[in-house]
């Protein structure tokens, strides 16, 4: 194989990817310019981790914490459209979702995210393949 190639991908990965580029797409077709690039138009970040000490299990399953992004949510504004106002003059909880100009919601998810190859050899995703600008 040359330099250049790169390996096949099964079908099902291929349509997986095929499918999620297209998501991505559609997304910075309407938001690329908008989105906040530091948490990627989610609000917030997430994170799970094990409450138990080492050594000590308390019990089965892990804690999720999320935290809002300092960059968007935390200032008032949409993480997805950008508006300083959707958030804030929102009356039923001002600075949370969902965004009066968008409809942007903590669960709406935000910049899709790249699948997880599922076949025996990975190659380059296709996050590489996209300008710079829209890059966190």
């Amino acid at each position: 194989m040359g330099a250049d190639a790169k390996p096949n991908h099964t079908p099902e990965c291929e349509a997986r990817a095929q499918a999620s580029l297209a998501a991505l797409n559609a997304y910075l077709a309407k938001w690329g310019r908008t989105y906040c690039k530091a948490c990627k138009g989610r609000g917030q970040f997430t994170s799970s981790f094990n409450p138990s000490a080492a050594g000590v299990s308390l019990g089965t399953g892990y804690m999720t914490d999320k935290e809002p992004c300092e960059e968007c949510t935390e200032q008032g504004n949409c993480p997805r459209c950008g508006s300083g106002d959707g958030l804030t003059n929102n009356i039923v909880s001002v600075g949370e979702g969902p965004c009066l100009d968008c409809g942007w919601d903590y669960n709406d998810g935000g910049l899709p995210v790249e699948p997880e190859c599922i076949c025996p050899i990975e190659v380059q995703g296709w996050m590489e393949l996209l300008p710079d600008e829209y890059l966190p």
